[in-house]
């Protein structure tokens, strides 16, 4: 079943400049796997911030204590 989503005549003719050859599926979900991309990075960013040490650094700590 297909839908039409109403957007101006600017911004129909703004998407069909990055839209190139693809379909309107493949190109809106290339759109949003970009947006998902995007998040993820400023998110795994956010969270990273909140860890005090590196992976190798807890790695190192723990082993000197075992010995």
């Amino acid at each position: 079943m297909m839908t039409t989503i109403p957007v101006s005549e600017d911004v129909k003719r703004i998407l069909e400049k990055y839209k190139g050859d693809m379909t309107w599926d493949e190109f809106l979900e290339y759109l949003l796997h970009e947006v998902y991309k995007v998040k993820r990075e400023k998110y795994r960013e956010i969270l990273g911030e909140g860890f005090k040490y590196s992976f190798n650094e807890v790695r190192v700590r723990k082993w000197s204590r075992e010995y």
